[in-house]
């Protein structure tokens, strides 16, 4: 399935860390290993990912970096 909005608990960014696509596992390595960033709909965050048939997916949760702002005196 393409484009699948999984539900993730906060903003975040979100890496895949197990995928039982991958070739190790036997499957076809459909799923890219990158970092996915939120998107926010009615209140609820979701990661959009590219899900094949039959695939588990295990996601790590990293916090968004916040820039530091310097003010000038």
């Amino acid at each position: 399935l393409t484009n699948v909005l999984v539900p993730v608990p906060c903003a975040a960014e979100y890496t895949v860390e197990l995928c039982s696509d991958d070739e190790k596992y036997g499957g076809n390595n459909l799923v890219e290993h990158m970092t996915y960033p939120t998107k926010e709909f009615d209140g609820q965050h979701f990661v959009e990912l590219y899900l094949p048939a039959r695939t588990a997916v295990v996601l790590k949760e990293r916090p968004i970096k916040q820039t530091r702002r310097t003010t000038k005196k």
